[in-house]
């Protein structure tokens, strides 16, 4: 549908300020420039027809098409790393989790809290090698763990209890004198 079909039963007023708006709009969001927004502010002023108000807004979109192209732009990562030496490491609050995670830690801590996470994929991949050091998951209720690995002088403990799963984290490590713990914690929200 064109723009002048969408418009075609719009009072000219109603139009103008239409078109005023969504240039101010078009401004704020860097799809003009001043220069042009004064000028096709003036022009708007001495429209008589919709025709020529509507080719005010050619080069702009619209907020709609704006917000969707934003929305499915973003891609989350494959893969994100964290790495803690003689330090710690933490990923927490609101996140897009991707596919795999890998931890590794050094005399140090990973610490990973998937509660207000968000899970774009049904499963999750964690790494992790712990030496000296620890990898803690914070999962929600609504998630499956499976962990697996090599403890040396070392534990790797699943405490996870899932209410119904819907989502899957499937962990595989190695920890020499070092550890793993995936538990259930109830979301902050």
């Amino acid at each position: 549908m064109s723009l002048i079909d969408q418009y075609q039963n719009t009072p000219m007023e109603e139009l103008q300020k239409e078109v005023e708006k969504r240039l101010q709009w078009g401004y704020a969001h860097g799809h003009i420039t001043l220069g042009q927004l004064e000028e096709r502010l003036a022009k708007l002023i001495n429209c008589q027809s919709k025709e020529t108000l509507l080719s005010l807004l050619e080069d702009i979109p619209s907020e709609k098409t704006e917000k969707y192209s934003q929305e499915y732009q973003y891609r989350p990562e494959e893969n994100e790393t964290l790495i803690a030496i003689f330090s710690s490491n933490d990923r927490k609050g609101r996140w897009i989790v991707p596919r795999q995670v890998n931890c590794f830690s050094l005399f140090g801590s990973c610490s990973l809290d998937l509660r207000n996470a968000e899970f774009p994929h049904d499963k999750l991949e964690i790494r992790g090698l712990s030496i000296f050091g620890s990898i803690d998951v914070k999962v929600p209720p609504e998630i499956e763990v499976s962990a697996g690995g090599i403890p040396i002088f070392g534990s790797i403990s699943n405490q996870t209890k899932a209410e119904r799963p819907r989502k899957l984290i499937r962990f595989k490590g190695i920890a020499i004198f070092g550890s793993f713990h995936a538990r259930t914690r109830k979301s902050l929200k």
